[in-house]
């Protein structure tokens, strides 16, 4: 009893086990059918795109009936089988493999990347039912051809970066980096809607890098056009932070772009930043002349700064300024913190003061670092153009001479300042009225004769008075 019971367990394991390989006998690579979307084929002002593309049915079993069937299509999509022009599709499969052809009609505002469109079902004649998605998968239509990393010189590359050599090596605190992105819109140049607007980001978060990086440019690229010349790159800048340390650093790059459709490709690239710090690094950071040019006023101000870049602390840092023409021999000393710290950094100013005379022409000042004393450490060149004082002073303008007139002007009166209370001057008589003029007899009085007519009139006015008074009383008594 025991040994049936045991056969009987035995036969039920081995019929499950049949079953499931069963349900495993027809299958597609990968789980699913991909459709692979490329729209560089699309012309002039096209918004479908038509696709005819296949996958390949593997069967591990013996021949079997099958119905293939395409269901929960999503909208703006249309999928049929190219056999029979429909969703089903029915067959005799007979061997290990069999090519099943599909024709698709997909929009063209589908981003880039892999999007689920319809479901393939799969039913055999001996009981297996499988459901497998189909997705397309649409191509970027933006492309990098290459990036190239410029450092310091922006004039010759240091580093060209592709999928390979994706490190820009030796570099060091302060170093200032330009990364030109060389790019093309693979749409044909007479697709309507293939312009694209786009964005370049750079970040970087790192503590040990010092402060975050955080870039951006924004592009146009019309379609079917090439960036592949250097006067044609995208560029960003950036700069190495004065406090980082010793290390390499990932800087990720996203670009982000969408063509006249609304459709967005993407692009992801990492580029790898190994930073260099010597012991002993003490650069001139800066030196300015202002103004670079003089002439009459024959003065300008010269500053310097010095930084500390390595990771050593210099404790007896040295700057020398020095051009004998100019009288310019000048020393100083100081210390300066470790790199990634404060107070790394020196600053001098010194006036350059010239005499009026002092000869036109152009003087360079040699700037020299040093650190433990006189050990080298950088040095910088600035030009100070001394040019001609080209500027007169102006003269008075001559009063013009009047013209001669046929006779003489009378001659003015000078009127006196009158401080307190403007008085008029008076007129003066025109003197060309006639030809036979003659002066007048004058008729003005003496001072004194002219007071005394005043008291003998008042006199005259006070006797009248009286007598009319007496005459007015008279009446009245009458």
């Amino acid at each position: 009893m025991g040994k049936i019971k045991t056969k009987l367990i035995l036969s039920v394991f081995i019929l499950i086990l049949l079953a499931g390989i069963a349900q495993a006998e027809l299958s597609v690579d990968d789980n699913q059918v991909i459709l692979e979307v490329d729209y560089d084929d699309l012309d002039d002002d096209e918004q479908e795109l038509n696709l005819d593309q296949q996958f390949t049915l593997k069967n591990s079993a013996e021949t079997e009936e099958v119905i293939l069937t395409i269901i929960d299509v999503k909208s703006d999509y249309d999928v049929k089988f190219s056999t029979t022009t429909s969703d089903s599709y029915s067959f005799t499969f007979e061997g290990t493999e069999k090519t099943i052809n599909l024709k698709t009609q997909i929009p063209v505002e589908a981003d880039q990347g892999e999007h689920d469109i319809a479901t393939l079902k799969i039913t055999t004649s001996s009981g297996q039912e499988t459901s497998i998605p189909i997705r397309t998968n649409v191509h970027s239509m933006l492309e990098i051809k290459k990036i190239y990393a410029y450092v310091n010189n922006f004039d010759n590359y240091k580093k060209a970066i592709n999928d390979d050599e994706t490190e820009v090596k030796n570099l060091s605190p302060g170093d200032k980096i330009r990364l030109g992105f060389r790019l093309e819109n693979l749409f044909d140049e007479d697709y309507d809607y293939g312009d694209m607007e786009g964005t370049i980001t750079l970040t970087l978060d790192d503590s040990e890098f010092g402060e975050d990086l955080d870039e951006e440019e924004d592009f146009d690229l019309l379609a079917g056009e090439d960036l592949s010349d250097k006067d044609q790159e995208i560029i960003l800048n950036f700069e190495i932070p004065m406090d980082t340390e010793k290390g390499t650093y990932q800087l990720d790059v996203e670009i982000e772009a969408k063509d006249d459709n609304k459709a967005k490709f993407t692009i992801d690239w990492i580029i790898y930043l190994e930073v260099e710090r010597e012991t002993d690094d003490v650069r001139i950071e800066s030196a300015t002349l202002d103004p670079e040019e003089i002439s009459c006023l024959r003065r300008s101000n010269l500053i310097v700064k010095v930084t500390n870049y390595g990771s050593s602390k210099q404790s007896h840092a040295a700057l020398s300024i020095l051009n004998t023409d100019l009288g310019i021999d000048m020393d100083y000393n100081f210390a300066l913190e470790r790199g990634h710290e404060d107070d790394n950094s020196h600053i001098e100013k010194i006036i350059i003061d010239l005499d009026k005379d002092f000869e036109v022409g152009t003087y360079p000042i040699d700037i020299i670092s040093y650190y433990d004393y006189n050990v080298f450490g950088d040095k910088k060149i600035v030009y100070l153009e001394v040019k001609e004082c080209t500027t007169v002073p102006s003269e008075p303008e001559a009063e013009p001479t009047p013209e001669p007139t046929s006779e003489p002007e009378a001659p003015k009166e000078t009127i006196p300042e009158i401080t307190t209370t403007a008085v008029a001057a008076p007129a003066t008589p025109n003197l060309n009225a006639a030809a036979t003029y003659e002066p007048l007899e004058s008729t003005e009085l003496k001072f004194e004769e002219s007071t005394l007519m005043v008291v003998l009139m008042i006199l005259a006015m006070g006797v009248t008075l009286i007598i009319i008074g007496i005459l007015i009383v008279a009446l009245v008594k009458q």
